[in-house]
């Protein structure tokens, strides 16, 4: 508990944003010096100073209950002990900093210290350009130094590789507990600026531009989302990111895929075919319907089918569609089972990024003898390299199914395997395979020079196709001794 004497002391004392405390440690009778000293940590934000002046840093978090503890696709699958991944029962690095210096932690620069570690800078060769560049240059510049910038993105919520470069909004913060007038500048200057809220919104009224450079007024830990105007716009369109996603078409009922959020573009204009299944008896017809709707901008286009051999349709009398904003068009399709088997009709669209647009309804005719579209099996049980080695890990998928399969396989893998040290990939990769076929898909796991002998990981296969996901086993990833002959 604390009981305030003198609020009108106190007040004035926190002018300077400290609070001057007679007497040393806590339990000692030595003065306190005017030197600071902190644990910097590269992972998760949890740390805690006991009275004694003991530093505490969280290393590792984990948590057994939901979803870690639970499987819900298919067979569950486990680390190589057989334990759950949320136990995280394999080799981790820790990169711990100690820094200290004069002054307490504002003074000291602490908070820069957290920054630089956690967000290093990266030295990137890249082909000569005409002209001599300057020795120094930045895109974007804060100031003061106690001002932090978070985040970087175009205005808005594009969502798509390519945006009109309208804007650019950033987000700073006042990290020492002091009001403070920040200075935000962009390469070629700023001419017009607000404040807005997070979801960028609504503004709160246009802010001073000086030199090219914005100004906002922060109280004490203030967090600002800034909307800023580049002076020079010399491009209408502004290259964000790759034009189209790696696996192509791109299923349209991704989350089916547990693959995370939308795909890039974030579909605006997607289409659906329904039921999603359907059983028939040889002969038997049944109606299909396939919609396309977008959001909130227009599209036209033609919609594709793909009827497989082992079905017949009566198409309706056109296919192409024309819509306003929030519309939607329907097309119905009957279709006859005419071969016993289990066919995909697909209906695709392409976007405006040039992608084409999938979703398939899974046909089964009669009663096929597998149940299910692809078997998946990983062609080894571990994995041991060698420093500086690497090593193929290979995944056969058999189509079951009578018409083409499309999908994608995707290697998963602890954070350990990201750096440089030790590399799995290609992450994502493609793959068509014929009716009744198979298909070889190669990933490669290397270490580098400095991996360190005695880690181990694991890595399984994610195979998704047709609103369908399959889990490989996890196997095993030893980094061990090379052998001497």
């Amino acid at each position: 508990m604390l009981i305030v004497a003198d609020l009108a002391a106190l007040i004035t004392d926190l002018a300077d944003a400290s609070v001057e405390v007679p007497g040393g440690l806590a339990g000692t009778p030595d003065p306190a010096v005017n030197h600071s000293v902190a644990v910097v940590n590269r992972g998760t934000p949890g740390f805690v100073v006991a009275p004694d002046g003991t530093l505490h840093v969280s290393l590792m978090r984990s948590c057994s209950g939901w979803p870690c503890g639970v499987w819900i696709d298919g067979e569950r699958r486990t680390a190589p002990d057989g334990s759950s991944f949320a136990w995280q029962h394999w080799s981790h690095t820790f990169d711990l900093s100690l820094v200290s210096g004069a002054g307490d932690w504002r003074e000291a620069g602490f908070t820069h210290a957290g920054q630089d570690v956690n967000h290093p800078v990266h030295a990137r060769q890249v082909p000569s350009a005409p002209g001599d560049l300057p020795a120094e240059l930045s895109l974007i510049t804060v100031s003061p130094p106690e001002v932090l910038l978070t985040a970087a993105k175009p205005a808005g919520n594009p969502l798509a590789s390519r945006v009109t470069a309208d804007g650019v909004t950033v987000r700073i913060y006042e990290a020492s507990g002091t009001p403070v007038t920040a200075t935000v500048g962009l390469h070629g200057g700023v001419s017009a600026a607000c404040r807005t809220d997070v979801l960028e919104e609504r503004s709160s009224g246009p802010l001073a531009v000086r030199k090219g450079a914005a100004e906002v007024e922060l109280t004490a830990a203030d967090v600002a989302t800034l909307r800023l105007t580049p002076s020079d716009r010399t491009d209408s369109e502004v290259l964000l990111a790759r034009v189209q996603e790696p696996v192509q078409p791109v299923f349209t009922r991704y989350w089916r895929h547990n693959a995370g959020p939308a795909p890039l573009g974030n579909l605006p204009t997607s289409v659906h075919i329904n039921p999603p299944r359907l059983h028939l008896a040889p002969g038997d017809t049944a109606e299909v319907r396939v919609t396309v709707s977008c959001s909130g901008q227009p599209a036209a286009g033609v919609v594709e089918l793909s009827i497989p051999s082992g079905l017949a349709a009566e198409l309706p009398a056109r296919l192409n569609y024309d819509l306003a904003p929030d519309g939607f068009a329907e097309f119905v399709l009957t279709v006859r089972g005419m071969e016993p088997g289990r066919w995909l009709l697909a209906a695709r669209i392409r976007d405006d990024l040039g992608q084409v647009l999938e979703d398939t309804s899974e046909i089964v005719v009669g009663d096929p003898p597998i149940d299910d579209l692809v078997t998946v099996r990983l062609d080894t049980e571990a994995l041991a390299l060698t420093v500086g080695q690497s090593v193929e890990l290979p995944v056969l998928v058999r189509n079951n199914a009578q018409s083409e399969i499309r999908g994608e396989a995707t290697l998963i893998s602890p954070h350990g395997t990201w750096s440089d040290d030790v590399r799995f990939g290609p992450r994502t990769q493609p793959f068509t395979i014929a009716a009744g076929g198979t298909a070889s898909i190669s990933f490669t796991a290397h270490t580098a020079s400095t991996a360190r002998v005695g880690s181990h990981w694991w890595a399984l296969v994610r195979v998704v196709g047709h609103g369908r996901v399959w889990y490989t086993p996890a196997v095993a990833v030893h980094v061990v001794e090379a052998s001497v002959r």
